[in-house]
Order: C-alpha cells, then structure tokens, then sequence
C-alpha cells in the first residue's frame, strides 16, 4: 500500500454530515494527501496553506486538463462554504448536532491553476491525531467514484473492512449523506438516485462489491443492512 496514496481519517469524520460534491471531497482528499507529506501534527498543519495544482487533480483522477481548470474553479466557493456536521451527547445528556467549516480560507489563482486553501482547527485533529481510531484507503478506489454518494457511502462502508457489514438506519444513513429532510422523501426516488446509484459506481470502480438488504417495520423501511467482499483481483 503506497503511503503516499493513503488516505487516513478519523472515525468521527467518516460518520459525520456534509453536502460536498464530488469535486469538492476530492479536494479534500488531496489536501489530506499534501498534509501528510509535510505536516506530522496539530501545530503544523494549523494555517498551513495547502496547494493543489490542476496538474494533481488530472493525475489523481484520470480527467482532461480543461476539465480539472473548470472544476477547480467552480468548487473554490463551495468548498469554503462547505459544512461538516457530527452528533455527540452534551453536558446535559441531550443528542446535540454541531457544525463546522472544512476550510478557513480559499482561493483559486487562475493563471496558475491552482487552489490554495488552509483547513479550519477545528478538522485538524481529524486528520493527523492518528492515535485515534481511523479508517485508511488509497485515493486510486475513489478516483473514478463520479456522484458525492457513492464516495460517501464506499467511506462509510469500508470503516468496516474487518466485519464487512454496516448495519445502519435510514435516519443515519441520510444524515452522513448531507441529505436534507426535503430531498429525496420518497423511498423509490431515494433508492434509484442515491443508494442504488452508488452502490452500482462502487461495485463497477472500486476494490469492493457490495450488496444491501432492507430492515422494515411493518412496511416501513427504517435502515439497511450493507455487506461487502473485496475483490479478487485487487
């Protein structure tokens, strides 16, 4: 496994909240990337200005130059607008649900064609306090992931690359898919667009085939059951 190519993040951001884009957590994870290169804890990587070329994103991803110019250029202003949500229990013993910002600053240098951006402190810890729990892969099995819900799910499904099984309710799942309550209500408009979608990019892109069954009350469905095998010939 090549570090260099190794993504790491903690367990608490693989279960968080947000509505980045594909562009958008590609830039993250190429930020991650230039992080560890040169960054071995908290203090270091606080106002650290981070650099992605054009010619990175074309590299990581297999896209034409024109392409990654005009993705870079459009997903500077979301990425800096860009959320991340987690739950914890407050002081009082209450579910609380706290925001954060990825990025503190953005900008793109167009006759350059590059994005610079610092992380906020607030996610700092989430990427180089490895001593906590984490989950690692390499960036080539998202690479040609091309929806926000398949690289969230294949995030969320190989935390468990041990047991091989995620079981988790439909509240949850849409909550780290950063859907909002008026997106996708309908069971059949959620599975064809978002679940099944990204489960058939998984299985069609990445190192794991992954298959899903549904948990019902009555005639509700309330979660799902994910298992995954890796493939052979990766």
């Amino acid at each position: 496994m090549r570090f260099l190519h190794l993504i790491v993040k903690d367990n608490a951001l693989i279960e968080a909240s947000h509505k980045l884009g594909e562009v958008g957590q590609r830039l993250i994870l190429l930020a991650i990337l230039k992080a560890r290169e040169f960054c071995d804890n908290i203090e270091q990587l606080k106002d650290k200005e981070l650099i992605i070329h054009a010619n990175d994103y074309i590299n990581a991803f297999n896209v034409e130059r024109q392409s990654a110019y005009k993705a870079l250029k459009q997903a500077v202003l979301g990425l800096y607008r860009a959320e991340w949500g987690y739950r914890y229990i407050n002081n009082r013993g209450n579910l609380a649900v706290r925001y954060e910002r990825f990025t503190q600053s953005a900008e793109y240098v167009e006759n350059e064609a590059t994005v610079k951006f610092m992380f906020a402190n607030a996610i700092i810890p989430m990427l180089v306090e490895l001593e906590r729990a984490f989950t690692t892969y390499e960036i080539e099995q998202v690479a040609k992931l091309q929806s926000r819900y398949s690289m969230r799910l294949y995030e969320c499904l190989i935390r468990f690359k041990t047991t091989k099984i995620l079981k988790i309710s439909l509240e949850e799942l849409r909550f780290r898919l950063g859907l909002l309550s008026h997106e996708y209500i309908r069971m059949s408009d959620f599975k064809k667009d978002v679940l099944n979608l990204a489960v058939k990019q998984i299985n069609e892109h990445t190192d794991i085939d992954v298959k899903y069954e549904q948990q019902k009350q009555g005639r509700k469905i309330v979660g799902f059951t994910f298992s995954f095998k890796q493939k052979k010939d990766k």
